[in-house]
C-alpha cells in the first residue's frame, strides 16, 4: 500500500515539473509583439487604474513598468446613430481629423466589422496604423451583462482578414505600442 502512494505521488511531481517546463518553454519561444495600455476601474470606480503589458505573438501577456506611449495614427469606430452603420474617426496623435474619407485598409477593416452591431455586443473598435502594421481593438459588452472585454486582432491586408492576438476581460485598452 505504502507503495502504491509513493508512485502516485513521484507521478504527480513527474506531471507537475513536466507541465510547468513545457509552459515556461512555450512562454519564452514567443517574441514581444505590443506594449499595449489598459484601464480597469479600481476601488473609486471614477478613478481608473492605469496598467501597462507585454503582449507576445502568441496571445500570452505579463504585466511591465510603465511607459510612454507613443501615439500614432488610429481611427475610433462607433455605430453612427443616423444609419446604424459603422463610422471612423482619424486621429494622429492627440489631434482629431473629422474627415469623411479614410484609407483603403482602415474601410476594408469596417466592412469587415460590418456584420457586427449592437445586438451582437459589438459597441465600437479602434483601428490602430503602427509601422505599416495594423491592429484593431473591438470593445464587446453583451446585452444585460456588466463583463466587457477588449480583443486586439493583427489585420493582415493581402488577405484582408482580421487574426485575434489577445483578449483583455474587464479592461479597456488605451494604446498600442509595436515593441522595438
Amino acid at each position: 500500500m505504502k507503495k502504491r502512494y509513493q508512485k502516485i505521488v513521484i507521478l504527480l511531481l513527474l506531471f507537475t515539473v513536466a507541465s510547468t517546463t513545457v509552459g515556461c518553454a512555450y512562454f519564452s519561444q514567443s517574441e514581444p509583439l505590443l506594449n499595449v495600455t489598459v484601464q480597469r476601474h479600481g476601488w473609486l470606480i471614477f478613478v481608473p487604474e492605469q496598467e501597462y503589458y507585454c503582449v507576445y505573438q502568441n496571445g500570452h501577456y505579463k504585466k511591465i513598468e510603465e511607459y510612454e506611449i507613443n501615439k500614432g495614427v488610429f481611427y475610433r469606430v462607433g455605430i453612427d446613430e443616423s444609419d446604424g452603420r459603422l463610422s471612423a474617426i482619424k486621429s494622429v496623435g492627440n489631434e482629431e481629423i473629422k474627415s469623411g474619407t479614410i484609407v483603403d485598409y482602415a474601410q476594408n477593416i469596417l466592412d469587415l466589422l460590418d456584420g457586427f452591431s449592437e445586438e451582437s455586443g459589438i459597441l465600437g473598435c479602434t483601428i490602430y496604423e503602427l509601422d505599416n502594421r495594423y491592429f484593431v481593438v473591438i470593445f464587446v459588452r453583451r446585452p444585460k451583462s456588466k463583463d466587457y472585454t477588449d480583443t486586439i486582432y493583427q489585420y493582415f491586408p493581402a488577405e484582408n482578414r482580421l487574426e485575434e492576438i489577445v483578449t483583455f476581460k474587464n479592461k479597456v485598452i488605451g494604446g498600442l505600442q509595436l515593441v522595438e
